[in-house]
Protein backbone atom coordinates (compact mmCIF):
# COMPACT_ATOMS: atom_id res chain seq x y z
CA UNK A 1 0.00 0.00 0.00
CA UNK A 2 1.26 3.49 -0.83
CA UNK A 3 1.45 6.40 1.58
CA UNK A 4 -1.92 7.63 0.31
CA UNK A 5 -3.75 4.75 1.98
CA UNK A 6 -5.35 3.08 -1.05
CA UNK A 7 -4.39 -0.37 -2.27
CA UNK A 8 -3.15 -0.54 -5.85
CA UNK A 9 -6.43 -2.11 -6.98
CA UNK A 10 -8.51 0.54 -5.19
CA UNK A 11 -6.41 3.31 -6.70
CA UNK A 12 -6.70 1.95 -10.24
CA UNK A 13 -10.50 1.61 -10.02
CA UNK A 14 -10.90 5.02 -8.38
CA UNK A 15 -8.71 6.66 -11.04
CA UNK A 16 -10.82 5.04 -13.75
CA UNK A 17 -13.99 6.24 -12.06
CA UNK A 18 -12.88 9.87 -12.56
CA UNK A 19 -13.73 9.34 -16.23
CA UNK A 20 -16.74 7.19 -15.39
CA UNK A 21 -15.32 3.98 -16.84
CA UNK A 22 -15.35 1.21 -14.20
CA UNK A 23 -16.51 -1.59 -16.48
CA UNK A 24 -14.60 -4.81 -15.84
CA UNK A 25 -13.41 -3.73 -12.40
CA UNK A 26 -13.21 -6.25 -9.59
CA UNK A 27 -16.57 -6.38 -7.79
CA UNK A 28 -15.05 -6.67 -4.31
CA UNK A 29 -12.87 -3.59 -4.94
CA UNK A 30 -15.93 -1.67 -6.14
CA UNK A 31 -17.84 -2.69 -3.01
CA UNK A 32 -15.02 -1.51 -0.74
CA UNK A 33 -14.86 1.85 -2.49
CA UNK A 34 -18.65 2.14 -2.19
CA UNK A 35 -18.43 1.38 1.55
CA UNK A 36 -15.71 4.01 1.94
CA UNK A 37 -18.03 6.52 0.26
CA UNK A 38 -15.56 7.01 -2.59
CA UNK A 39 -17.98 5.96 -5.35
CA UNK A 40 -21.75 6.11 -5.53
CA UNK A 41 -24.29 3.53 -6.59
CA UNK A 42 -23.61 4.34 -10.23
CA UNK A 43 -19.87 3.66 -9.76
CA UNK A 44 -19.11 7.36 -10.24
CA UNK A 45 -16.54 9.04 -8.03
CA UNK A 46 -17.79 11.17 -5.13
CA UNK A 47 -16.26 14.27 -3.54
CA UNK A 48 -14.75 12.01 -0.88
CA UNK A 49 -13.26 9.86 -3.62
CA UNK A 50 -11.68 12.90 -5.23
CA UNK A 51 -10.18 13.81 -1.84
CA UNK A 52 -8.75 10.29 -1.55
CA UNK A 53 -6.95 10.80 -4.86
CA UNK A 54 -5.32 14.10 -3.83
CA UNK A 55 -2.09 12.49 -2.47
CA UNK A 56 -1.61 10.78 -5.84
CA UNK A 57 -2.09 13.85 -8.04
CA UNK A 58 0.93 14.58 -10.24
CA UNK A 59 2.25 18.03 -9.33
CA UNK A 60 4.59 18.69 -12.21
CA UNK A 61 7.17 17.48 -14.70
CA UNK A 62 10.88 18.27 -14.85
CA UNK A 63 12.42 17.92 -18.31
CA UNK A 64 16.20 17.55 -18.46
CA UNK A 65 17.45 19.45 -21.52
CA UNK A 66 20.92 20.71 -20.56
CA UNK A 67 23.08 18.19 -22.43
CA UNK A 68 25.28 18.78 -25.47
CA UNK A 69 24.35 15.60 -27.44
CA UNK A 70 27.89 15.19 -28.81
CA UNK A 71 26.93 11.97 -30.62
CA UNK A 72 24.78 14.11 -32.91
CA UNK A 73 27.54 16.41 -34.09
CA UNK A 74 27.69 18.33 -36.37
CA UNK A 75 23.92 18.96 -36.13
CA UNK A 76 24.00 19.41 -32.34
CA UNK A 77 26.57 22.17 -32.78
CA UNK A 78 23.70 24.26 -34.14
CA UNK A 79 20.82 23.26 -31.85
CA UNK A 80 20.11 21.16 -28.73
CA UNK A 81 18.81 17.66 -29.34
CA UNK A 82 15.47 18.37 -27.65
CA UNK A 83 14.70 20.87 -30.42
CA UNK A 84 15.21 18.39 -33.25
CA UNK A 85 12.18 18.07 -35.48
CA UNK A 86 11.01 14.47 -35.76
CA UNK A 87 8.02 13.42 -37.86
CA UNK A 88 7.05 17.06 -38.17
CA UNK A 89 7.16 17.87 -34.43
CA UNK A 90 9.82 19.30 -32.15
CA UNK A 91 10.71 16.58 -29.64
CA UNK A 92 10.37 18.64 -26.47
CA UNK A 93 7.23 20.40 -27.71
CA UNK A 94 5.50 17.06 -28.27
CA UNK A 95 6.17 16.09 -24.66
CA UNK A 96 4.97 19.46 -23.36
CA UNK A 97 1.72 19.14 -25.28
CA UNK A 98 1.16 15.60 -24.04
CA UNK A 99 1.72 16.69 -20.44
CA UNK A 100 -0.62 19.65 -20.78
CA UNK A 101 -3.29 17.51 -22.45
CA UNK A 102 -3.14 15.31 -19.34
CA UNK A 103 -3.70 18.33 -17.08
CA UNK A 104 -0.10 18.75 -15.90
CA UNK A 105 0.49 22.48 -16.19
CA UNK A 106 3.63 23.04 -14.09
CA UNK A 107 6.44 22.04 -16.43
CA UNK A 108 10.05 22.87 -15.60
CA UNK A 109 12.80 22.60 -18.23
CA UNK A 110 16.41 22.50 -17.05
CA UNK A 111 18.63 24.00 -19.74
CA UNK A 112 22.36 24.50 -20.17
CA UNK A 113 23.82 24.02 -23.64
CA UNK A 114 22.52 26.74 -25.99
CA UNK A 115 19.90 27.57 -23.38
CA UNK A 116 18.75 30.68 -25.21
CA UNK A 117 17.24 28.45 -27.90
CA UNK A 118 14.64 27.20 -25.39
CA UNK A 119 13.44 30.66 -24.34
CA UNK A 120 10.53 30.71 -26.81
CA UNK A 121 8.93 27.80 -24.94
CA UNK A 122 8.21 29.98 -21.91
CA UNK A 123 6.01 32.32 -23.95
CA UNK A 124 4.53 29.65 -26.21
CA UNK A 125 3.65 27.07 -23.55
CA UNK A 126 3.93 28.92 -20.22
CA UNK A 127 6.67 26.66 -18.88
CA UNK A 128 9.45 27.49 -16.39
CA UNK A 129 13.11 27.52 -17.46
CA UNK A 130 15.97 26.78 -15.03
CA UNK A 131 19.64 27.10 -15.92
CA UNK A 132 22.18 24.40 -15.09
CA UNK A 133 25.59 26.13 -15.02
CA UNK A 134 27.39 22.78 -14.66
CA UNK A 135 26.12 21.18 -17.86
CA UNK A 136 29.63 20.92 -19.31
CA UNK A 137 31.31 19.42 -16.25
CA UNK A 138 28.61 17.28 -14.60
CA UNK A 139 26.14 14.66 -15.77
CA UNK A 140 22.36 14.95 -15.71
CA UNK A 141 22.09 14.38 -11.96
CA UNK A 142 23.23 18.01 -11.86
CA UNK A 143 20.01 19.05 -13.60
CA UNK A 144 18.02 17.23 -10.94
CA UNK A 145 20.05 19.11 -8.33
CA UNK A 146 19.24 22.50 -9.84
CA UNK A 147 15.56 21.58 -10.09
CA UNK A 148 15.48 20.19 -6.55
CA UNK A 149 12.98 22.74 -5.22
CA UNK A 150 10.42 21.40 -7.73
CA UNK A 151 10.68 17.73 -6.73
CA UNK A 152 7.28 16.62 -5.45
CA UNK A 153 4.95 14.19 -7.25
CA UNK A 154 7.10 14.65 -10.32
CA UNK A 155 7.76 13.13 -13.71
CA UNK A 156 11.47 13.25 -14.57
CA UNK A 157 11.86 13.31 -18.37
CA UNK A 158 14.55 13.54 -20.98
CA UNK A 159 14.00 16.21 -23.63
CA UNK A 160 14.71 13.85 -26.52
CA UNK A 161 12.31 10.92 -26.09
CA UNK A 162 9.39 10.36 -28.44
CA UNK A 163 6.16 9.06 -26.91
CA UNK A 164 4.10 7.49 -29.66
CA UNK A 165 1.00 7.73 -27.48
CA UNK A 166 0.32 9.85 -24.43
CA UNK A 167 1.36 7.66 -21.48
CA UNK A 168 1.14 10.41 -18.85
CA UNK A 169 -1.46 10.27 -16.10
CA UNK A 170 -3.07 12.90 -13.87
CA UNK A 171 -2.66 10.55 -10.90
CA UNK A 172 0.16 8.07 -10.18
CA UNK A 173 0.23 5.45 -7.44
CA UNK A 174 3.95 5.31 -6.55
CA UNK A 175 7.49 5.89 -7.89
CA UNK A 176 8.25 3.92 -11.04
CA UNK A 177 10.41 3.40 -14.09
CA UNK A 178 9.01 2.46 -17.50
CA UNK A 179 10.45 -0.80 -18.83
CA UNK A 180 10.70 -2.52 -22.22
CA UNK A 181 11.77 -6.10 -22.97
CA UNK A 182 14.50 -7.04 -25.43
CA UNK A 183 15.63 -10.49 -26.54
CA UNK A 184 18.66 -8.97 -28.27
CA UNK A 185 21.59 -7.41 -26.43
CA UNK A 186 20.93 -3.81 -25.41
CA UNK A 187 23.53 -1.39 -24.07
CA UNK A 188 20.96 0.13 -21.73
CA UNK A 189 20.21 0.16 -18.01
CA UNK A 190 18.73 -3.28 -17.45
CA UNK A 191 16.78 -4.26 -14.36
CA UNK A 192 16.26 -7.25 -12.12
CA UNK A 193 12.84 -7.26 -10.48
CA UNK A 194 10.88 -8.85 -7.67
CA UNK A 195 7.09 -8.68 -8.01
CA UNK A 196 7.41 -5.68 -10.31
CA UNK A 197 9.82 -3.71 -8.10
CA UNK A 198 13.42 -2.99 -9.08
CA UNK A 199 16.04 -4.86 -7.08
CA UNK A 200 19.06 -4.03 -9.25
CA UNK A 201 20.00 -1.81 -12.18
CA UNK A 202 22.89 -2.98 -14.37
CA UNK A 203 24.39 -1.82 -17.65
CA UNK A 204 23.77 -4.03 -20.67
CA UNK A 205 22.13 -7.42 -21.18
CA UNK A 206 19.99 -9.64 -23.39
CA UNK A 207 16.66 -11.37 -22.77
CA UNK A 208 16.07 -8.64 -20.26
CA UNK A 209 13.91 -5.74 -19.23
CA UNK A 210 15.53 -2.33 -19.53
CA UNK A 211 14.50 1.17 -18.49
CA UNK A 212 13.28 3.58 -21.13
CA UNK A 213 11.51 6.91 -20.93
CA UNK A 214 10.13 8.66 -17.89
CA UNK A 215 10.88 8.20 -14.21
CA UNK A 216 8.29 9.11 -11.60
CA UNK A 217 9.05 10.37 -8.08
CA UNK A 218 6.34 10.72 -5.46
CA UNK A 219 6.66 13.21 -2.60
CA UNK A 220 8.16 10.66 -0.22
CA UNK A 221 10.86 9.62 -2.67
CA UNK A 222 11.52 13.24 -3.69
CA UNK A 223 12.22 14.06 -0.04
CA UNK A 224 14.66 11.15 0.20
CA UNK A 225 16.46 12.11 -3.01
CA UNK A 226 16.72 15.72 -1.85
CA UNK A 227 18.10 14.65 1.52
CA UNK A 228 20.71 12.42 -0.13
CA UNK A 229 21.72 15.00 -2.73
CA UNK A 230 22.19 17.67 -0.09
CA UNK A 231 24.70 15.37 1.61
CA UNK A 232 26.43 14.03 -1.49
CA UNK A 233 26.17 16.31 -4.51
CA UNK A 234 28.66 19.03 -3.63
CA UNK A 235 30.87 16.73 -1.56
CA UNK A 236 31.49 13.98 -4.12
CA UNK A 237 32.79 14.44 -7.68
CA UNK A 238 31.71 10.88 -8.47
CA UNK A 239 28.10 11.80 -7.76
CA UNK A 240 28.20 14.82 -10.07
CA UNK A 241 29.47 12.51 -12.84
CA UNK A 242 26.39 10.26 -12.58
CA UNK A 243 23.31 10.08 -14.72
CA UNK A 244 20.11 9.86 -12.72
CA UNK A 245 19.81 6.08 -13.22
CA UNK A 246 23.19 5.46 -11.61
CA UNK A 247 22.30 7.72 -8.73
CA UNK A 248 19.09 5.79 -8.13
CA UNK A 249 21.07 2.53 -8.31
CA UNK A 250 23.41 3.91 -5.64
CA UNK A 251 20.43 4.04 -3.26
CA UNK A 252 18.26 1.28 -4.73
CA UNK A 253 18.00 -0.47 -1.35
CA UNK A 254 16.08 2.59 -0.09
CA UNK A 255 14.47 3.92 -3.25
CA UNK A 256 11.57 1.60 -3.99
CA UNK A 257 10.66 1.80 -7.67
CA UNK A 258 7.79 -0.06 -9.25
CA UNK A 259 7.97 -0.68 -13.01
CA UNK A 260 5.44 -0.16 -15.79
CA UNK A 261 5.63 -2.39 -18.81
CA UNK A 262 5.51 -0.54 -22.12
CA UNK A 263 5.01 -2.12 -25.52
CA UNK A 264 7.97 -1.74 -27.81
CA UNK A 265 7.56 1.35 -29.94
CA UNK A 266 5.48 3.33 -27.44
CA UNK A 267 8.64 5.13 -26.27
CA UNK A 268 11.51 5.83 -28.65
CA UNK A 269 15.00 6.98 -27.70
CA UNK A 270 17.61 7.98 -30.26
CA UNK A 271 21.28 7.48 -29.44
CA UNK A 272 22.65 7.98 -32.95
CA UNK A 273 21.81 9.83 -36.14
CA UNK A 274 21.28 6.46 -37.84
CA UNK A 275 18.62 5.46 -35.29
CA UNK A 276 16.79 8.73 -35.74
CA UNK A 277 16.86 8.52 -39.53
CA UNK A 278 15.55 4.96 -39.39
CA UNK A 279 12.66 6.20 -37.22
CA UNK A 280 12.01 9.22 -39.44
CA UNK A 281 13.51 9.04 -42.95
CA UNK A 282 12.76 12.76 -43.39
CA UNK A 283 15.08 13.68 -40.55
CA UNK A 284 18.12 13.76 -42.82
CA UNK A 285 16.53 16.55 -44.85
CA UNK A 286 15.76 18.50 -41.68
CA UNK A 287 19.36 18.15 -40.48
CA UNK A 288 20.75 19.23 -43.85
CA UNK A 289 18.49 22.28 -44.00
CA UNK A 290 19.46 23.36 -40.47
CA UNK A 291 23.18 23.08 -41.16
CA UNK A 292 22.86 24.78 -44.54
CA UNK A 293 20.88 27.66 -43.04
CA UNK A 294 23.33 28.10 -40.17
CA UNK A 295 26.24 27.97 -42.58
CA UNK A 296 24.69 30.73 -44.67
CA UNK A 297 24.08 32.81 -41.53
CA UNK A 298 27.82 32.74 -40.80
CA UNK A 299 28.72 34.20 -44.20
Amino acid sequence: MSDGGLSREEFQVLRKSVSGFCEGSDRQTLMRLYEYGYINGGNRITDSGMEALVPYKVDNAVILAAGMAKRFLPLSAYMPKGLFQVKGEVLIERQIRQLQETGITEIVIVTGYQEDKFEYLADTYGIKLISNPEYETANNISSVWYARSYLKNTYILGSDNWYGSNIFEKYEYEPYYSRVFSRDYVDEYCIDMNEGYIEKIRKGGRNTWYTLGEIYFDRRLSAMVLEDLQKEYQADDAVRAMIIDLYCMRHIDRYRFYTKEREKGVISEFDTMEELMEFDPRFGRFASEVMKRKGEDKK
